[in-house]
């Protein structure tokens, strides 16, 4: 395994990068609130509509449907409005990243940019995720590394990346094949 010949790739990550990575994840949490948030509130309009053996139909009074539509349109509202906020943080982040020279070998992985250097032990990183477009690695003080799959020289230096992570990381390597 010491015999691995480091991968080197050059990086430079723009806004598109950093929002479907920030959107992936927020999304994700968005199904899952409201996979608890929908029934709960539903429920209680339930209750409120029809408790007490209230039939809201018969009276033909028709505000409770206004009370359930904003019911169902606040995660809505909040996803919208998460989202303008992810596109300006994209932005911002975008015009601050710069070129990165990025050397993942058996021992650490090193980066360099014409304003800093750093080396990182793989120990560093929480989890590496794969997903269609990139590699995600979560680092353990609340930082992670884009890794776009359009910077690897092929199909063959992604396999030989997911080989690396894998044996490094390995139950923390969440990645495809």
């Amino acid at each position: 395994m010491s015999g691995r010949k480091p991968i080197e790739l050059t990086i430079e990550l723009n806004e598109r990068d950093f929002w479907r990575v920030s959107f992936a994840g927020r999304i994700k949490r968005f199904l899952l609130v409201n996979l608890i948030y929908l029934p709960i509130a539903l429920l209680m309009l339930y209750f409120v509509a029809f408790g007490a053996g209230a039939n809201p139909f018969s009276e033909q009074n028709w505000s409770f449907l206004f009370v359930f539509f904003v019911i169902i349109a606040i995660p809505f509202v909040f996803l919208i409005l998460g989202q303008h906020s992810l596109r300006k943080l994209a932005k911002k982040l975008a015009k601050a990243s710069e070129k990165t020279h990025f050397t993942f070998s058996e021992n650490e992985i090193e980066a360099n940019s014409p304003l800093r250097s750093s080396k990182l032990s793989w120990e560093n990183y929480e989890k590496m995720q794969e997903t269609n477009e990139d590699f995600v690695g979560y680092l353990k003080n609340y930082t992670f590394h884009i890794i776009p799959k359009n910077f690897f020289k092929g199909e063959e230096q992604i396999i030989e990346f997911r080989e690396l992570v894998r044996a490094k990381l390995g139950d923390k390597a969440e990645l495809k094949s």
